[in-house]
């Protein structure tokens, strides 16, 4: 069970928020279907499935079921008619609008050419890992591990009633081996021995690291069901090897990568441009930040400064 907690990696919500299945008889038979009409305009499932799979997994839980359902479609309407309504008072066609859509149309043109031209370029061969880590191993940030126990249980009134009797003084370890669910660690009472970061599930890990030493968490639910954890003990290591920090390592190496190729794409474009910069223009503009007028003079009509 330990291995399926530190590597399950928080397993997918996989139903189906239109809760349709193979024999339904009333299940949408197109995406183009429709499934409302907003003042003529129709929202089809297709538009439904897309706003269902741009929902964080968390999210889709809070929507599962037929209430749920109903819950985001009736969402997808209150857009429509917000919409419907901006359109009416032509927002799209205010400066402060078209201003900002300028901006973000710039910002979106900058990173598609770095994604081609840079991140796309960059691959790192494992010789090239080890590399760094041999030459940069005295500067690698240490490493937090984490020594916890847990509980595991199947429902959230389980886990409750475990607080409870915590919170009444009883002891964490007798708990775990009398009531954990977890086959692996229960008998030597919840421990989960030393957890670094990326080794466990995402929602498991945002609450271990979050908590000192002696304390105890409250209800974490995660694929595998729902955990009480308590942490022993948080202590920083150095990276004896590059399985210690590989993912520091990762980073690096890509930073360095990226670096390099945006100066070439930078450089290379350069070269191919005819660029001309009007020196005695750019040497009368103001210095950024700093005040242009005259030492000793006051600007505007006011009092001079006391």
């Amino acid at each position: 069970m330990k291995s399926r907690i530190l590597m399950a990696g928080g397993l997918l919500w996989m139903g189906l928020l239109l809760g349709c299945s193979k024999s339904d008889s009333t299940a949408p038979s197109s995406e183009n279907q429709a499934l409302a009409t907003v003042n003529d305009q129709v929202i089809t499932v297709g538009d439904f499935s897309k706003k269902w799979s741009e929902l964080p997994e968390f999210i889709q839980e809070v929507y599962s079921g037929e209430n749920g359902r109903k819950e985001l479609l009736d969402e997808l309407i209150n857009r429509e008619l917000i919409l419907q309504e901006a359109q009416k008072r032509k927002i799209d066609q205010k400066p402060e609008f078209t201003n900002q859509v300028d901006k973000f149309r710039e910002r979106l043109l900058l990173d598609a050419v770095l994604q081609e031209e840079v991140e796309n370029r960059i691959t790192i061969s494992e010789e090239e890992l080890s590399v760094y880590f041999k030459t940069h191993k005295d500067a690698l940030p240490p490493i937090e591990e984490v020594r916890a126990q847990h509980i595991l249980v199947k429902t959230n009134a389980e886990a409750r009633d475990l607080l409870k009797k915590l919170s009444r003084g009883e002891n964490f370890t007798r708990l775990a081996k009398a009531y954990s669910q977890d086959s692996g660690t229960k008998d030597h009472g919840g421990d989960l021995g030393l957890i670094r970061k990326g080794q466990t599930m995402p929602e498991f890990e945002a609450v271990l690291f979050s908590l000192k030493p002696g304390q105890t968490s409250d209800v974490v639910k995660t694929s595998l069901g729902h955990h009480i954890i308590r942490v022993q003990d948080r202590r920083m290591v150095k990276p004896l090897d590059l399985q210690d920090a590989r993912d520091e390592v990762r980073r690096e190496v890509i930073k360095e990568k990226e670096r390099k190729y945006f100066e070439e794409l930078v450089s290379s474009l350069r070269a191919k441009a005819a660029i001309q910069v009007m020196g005695p223009v750019l040497a009368g503009l103001p210095v950024p930040g700093n005040d242009p007028r005259p030492v000793g003079k006051e600007s505007g009509n006011g009092p001079a400064n006391q």
